[in-house]
């Protein structure tokens, strides 16, 4: 049930969906996307067998590319890339308001909120490492906007900290912004705000594009994953909203 994007004899390439780990964690122990790509690629025969490994990870929540590798040697080829920044990564995402200027880098130190709700939980902080992301908006909206995002550091929840920093959290993130679904009444003349049926649930975050030197030609392999269909509807109804003079 996996959709790839690219493969070849060395690495590849999945669309993960929202709500997929990419590996076992906690209590969830299968279902996993390494699960998923250990059924596909195991064998007991040692020349058939591949052993896959992820090149990065992606939150549970957040949908996109997530690239891996078929050998020991190409990990560390593909984990060298990453750690030295030899590696774009372009998300999009759905964000309350609309950031002004349309475009600019946000540099914000991030480490541990030692009264987040989790062990995870990230904050700004002047004694944090180093983090930057620069943003652009894509599409406006009256009451939202669509933004890419590119993570010039690669810090955990760098892209989440970042716009709540901002003032302009992702779109249903419990941990950084409002959880509260987005419904097509969510506007100043709708007479019951949130009455109807909600047009997103989940984190409006999306890893729409990687680009790298492929770790044995060289050649530049540009990697893309179109807009899933929640987060397209959602955009789109949006988009209507702005039409009716609404949003």
């Amino acid at each position: 049930d996996l959709v790839f994007l690219y493969e070849d004899e060395h690495l590849a390439a999945v669309d993960k969906p929202t709500g997929m780990t990419v590996h076992p964690v906690g209590r969830i122990r299968h279902g996993t996307l390494i699960n998923k790509l250990h059924a596909r690629y195991r064998r007991e025969h040692p020349e058939e067998d591949v052993v896959p490994r992820l090149g990065h990870r992606l939150d549970m929540d957040t949908s996109g590319i997530v690239l891996f590798v078929k050998s020991r040697r190409m990990d560390q080829e593909i984990t060298d890339a990453f750690t030295e920044r030899r590696v774009e990564k372009v998300y999009l995402a759905l964000v309350r308001g609309v950031p002004s200027p349309e475009t600019g880098i946000i540099d914000a130190p991030i480490g541990k909120d030692p009264e987040g709700a989790t062990k995870l939980q990230m904050m700004v902080r002047p004694d944090g490492q180093p983090a930057r992301t620069r943003w652009k908006v894509e599409r406006r909206f009256r009451r939202h906007a669509l933004v890419r995002l590119s993570p010039l550091t690669g810090r955990t929840h760098q892209l989440r900290v970042h716009m709540s920093h901002l003032g302009h959290p992702i779109l249903c993130d419990h941990l950084y912004g409002d959880l509260r679904p987005l419904y097509a009444e969510d506007h100043p003349t709708s007479a019951t705000p949130g009455a109807g049926p909600s047009v997103l649930e989940r984190l409006a975050l999306h890893a729409h594009r990687l680009e790298l030197a492929h770790p044995v030609t060289g050649e530049r392999l540009s990697i893309t994953s179109p807009l899933p269909a929640d987060l397209s509807r959602a955009v789109d109804v949006l988009g209507a909203m702005v039409e009716d003079g609404a949003s």
